[in-house]
């Protein structure tokens, strides 16, 4: 059995995280240099399927390698409550109550009403987030703090956002070992720190998750077969990265449906030669190398651009207006980048009509500027899918 090391579902960490290193390096040494450093305070950002939330599960893990706590949140309804309760939870096997009230309650042990037994139970204190913060953090050793971070805050409330940055900019003026990282969709993200109060958050660290260059891409993928024990030629691997175009999720995509289409041809023939008498030798217990095939190749790929279609593409489009649904199927038609020019013509409107939403479709991520007075899809295979629909 060849276990596929490919992981393209929402969140789940990559055998490697190509083209990322940088970004990690950057954290891991704001936590060596403590309070006030700029890494503490990150904005991820990025379309769909460029690896946000496996970058907040990262940087989480650095963190908890170091003894922070660190505590995951997705944006919803009550997040600023869910961030306390877990700031009150106990996180010591042996119960570490470092921001709990204990109060004695009698209960009957028994028939025996008069046998009573004392237990202790803890009776979370109200307060505030940065209270509740400021507890725990006196609770830990000094080289040790607290890490938040929250995806897909394009959700978040206003008032509980506002909330928590507040918390977090007052304990960092305090001098206190704390992390907020939080990630979302691009023009999202953008609305929400032009909000009121939520100055502060403008002042972090901005990391914008684009395309992994082709040759990161290529050499990542020959070291994760090579540490897979699977084996192929570098035109098929470079290949497989042409069509990944960079894009981290598509990246794993055609590794996963690669993988797959040569584990099931491998299994395919061994099972055809074991049912004509042919055996492999019984004594040679070690599993051979997983052998891709250009076929193999093109069927993970073919496969991969109708899963990244689904995935990434509909729900791309999905909450777009009407008018940005129309430009973008415009630009289908053409078979490159889209002269601003042809899009006025085809939706028979003026060049500044058409201007104001190009530039809501690029600060959206669906599009990008490809040179004087030309757009193209910043998506891989959104022409693809969008003339599928059509």
């Amino acid at each position: 059995m060849y276990i596929n090391p490919f992981k393209p579902t929402a969140g789940k960490t990559p055998p490697q995280l190509v083209g990322r290193e940088q970004i990690l390096l950057d954290f891991t040494e704001g936590l060596e240099n403590g309070s006030g450093a700029p890494e503490l305070l990150m904005r991820i950002t990025g379309p769909r399927g460029s690896g946000k939330t496996v970058m907040l599960n990262e940087l989480g893990k650095i963190a908890r390698d170091r003894g922070w706590l660190v505590i995951d949140e997705t944006a919803s309804p009550n997040l600023g409550s869910r961030i306390l309760e877990q700031l009150q939870k106990p996180q010591h096997k042996f119960g570490n109550f470092a921001s709990a009230k204990f109060e004695p309650r009698i209960s009957a042990a028994g028939l025996d009403v008069s046998l009573g037994e004392i237990t202790i139970e803890p009776t979370m204190l109200p307060t505030t987030l940065r209270q509740a913060i400021s507890m725990r953090l006196n609770a830990m050793k000094p080289n040790q703090g607290i890490m938040i971070t929250i995806d897909e805050i394009q959700d978040a409330q206003d008032d509980e956002i506002t909330a928590i940055a507040i918390a977090i900019q007052h304990l960092i003026r305090e001098d206190n070992n704390v992390a907020f990282v939080f990630a979302g969709l691009p023009q999202f993200t953008s609305e929400l720190l032009n909000a009121k109060l939520l100055t502060f958050l403008r002042r972090a660290t901005v990391e914008n998750l684009g395309d992994v260059p082709l040759q990161e891409v290529s050499q990542s993928y020959q070291e994760v077969l090579s540490q897979n024990n699977a084996e192929t030629s570098q035109e098929l691997v470079d290949k497989m990265a042409d069509a990944s175009e960079g894009y981290p999720y598509l990246i794993q995509l055609v590794g996963y449906g690669v993988w797959r289409a040569a584990t099931r041809r491998t299994e395919k023939e061994t099972q055809a030669r074991q049912s004509t008498g042919q055996t492999t030798d019984k004594h040679n217990k070690k599993q051979p190398p997983l052998i891709i095939t250009e076929t193999d190749v093109e069927a993970g790929i073919v496969e991969a651009r109708a899963r990244v279609g689904q995935a990434v593409c509909a729900p791309a489009i999905n909450g777009l207006s009407d008018v940005s649904l129309e430009f973008i199927q415009a630009m289908a038609i053409d078979n490159g980048p889209s002269k601003i020019s042809d899009i006025a013509q085809r939706l028979n409107k003026d060049k500044s009509y058409i201007a104001s939403y190009r530039s809501r479709l690029i600060e959206e991520k669906v599009i990008r500027s490809a040179g004087y007075g030309l757009v193209d899809f910043a998506l891989p295979y959104m022409r693809e899918y969008l003339r599928s629909i059509m």
